[in-house]
């Protein structure tokens, strides 16, 4: 379930670009284009739009709130669980997560150093 939330947020989320990019942007130039007699209806006809996209901005950070739950909800339920990790294993995971920590900011050369001395 958890899958098939975040597929639906990811069509939520496109359609939300596509008013927000295209159909307010049109909705704007033909509120700025508009003629004195024509700019209080274009304006409410832009108003309209950028609601819409309130809308689904509300819709697409819901679905992602779902999408979170139910993933953490399908990991805490699972009816396996993992192996714990070696010592031997996360080290080198965890110096390779560190390196943009642990890095010179002057040096600006290979990250191979900043592994060398690491280990």
């Amino acid at each position: 379930m958890a899958a098939a939330a975040a597929v639906v947020a990811a069509a939520v989320y496109g359609v939300l670009q596509v008013v927000d990019g295209v159909a307010l942007k049109r909705a704007v130039d033909t509120w700025a284009a508009a003629t004195s007699d024509n700019k209080t209806a274009a304006f409410a006809a832009a108003q309209a739009v950028r609601w819409i996209e309130y809308g689904l901005n509300s819709l697409t950070f819901s679905l992602v709130g779902l999408t979170v739950v139910l993933l953490g909800v399908a990991l805490l339920t699972r009816a396996t669980t993992a192996r714990p990790c070696s010592p031997t294993r996360t080290r080198p995971n965890l110096a390779r997560a560190g390196v943009g920590w642990v890095r010179d900011p002057i040096d600006r050369g290979s990250r191979i150093g900043v592994h060398a001395r690491l280990w």
